[in-house]
């Protein structure tokens, strides 16, 4: 899933219906029948692949299928699960949608160190030009005080 597509679902209830990936519930479509079935993966669009479903048309007939892929459009509603603490299920996204992030705060950790590194190695250039300022400072003495002598 890429950075954009986390986002929407953060920013959405898809990250709600991604949480009852392995739950059977019932989806109802915007043209009147009902898919009852496990909900296998929903992406940030809510387009929703189920197994073992029974599709119930508007006038009662029943169709049973091993898969099915309803379009996020589509979709009118979802009935929630008696089992299913709401909140409980969108933080548990929340956290998961987190720690994929971790990659984020590794590029994070690469750059300080990359920005650490060019520091360093600007204090020792910064420190051989020093070195070399007072190497030339002493120089100048010693040929002030050969030109006394």
């Amino acid at each position: 899933m890429s950075l954009v597509e986390r986002a929407k679902s953060l920013n959405s209830l898809a990250c709600f219906l991604q949480g009852l990936e392995g739950k059977v519930t019932t989806v109802e479509l915007r043209n009147e029948c009902s898919c009852i079935g496990r909900i296998d993966s929903v992406d940030s669009s809510m387009n929703t692949h189920l197994s073992d479903v029974t599709l119930i048309t508007p006038f009662g007939n029943k169709h049973k299928f091993e898969s099915f892929y309803v379009k996020g459009k589509n979709i009118r509603y979802v009935h929630v699960p008696d089992d299913v603490n709401v909140i409980r299920t969108i933080l548990s996204q929340i956290g998961v949608h987190n720690k994929v992030h971790s990659h984020t705060e590794r590029k994070e950790k690469r750059l300080n160190k990359w920005q650490k590194k060019l520091h360093e190695e600007r204090k020792e250039r910064r420190r051989v030009a020093e070195l070399q300022h007072l190497e030339k400072e002493r120089s100048g003495i010693n040929e002030a005080s050969d030109v006394k002598h």
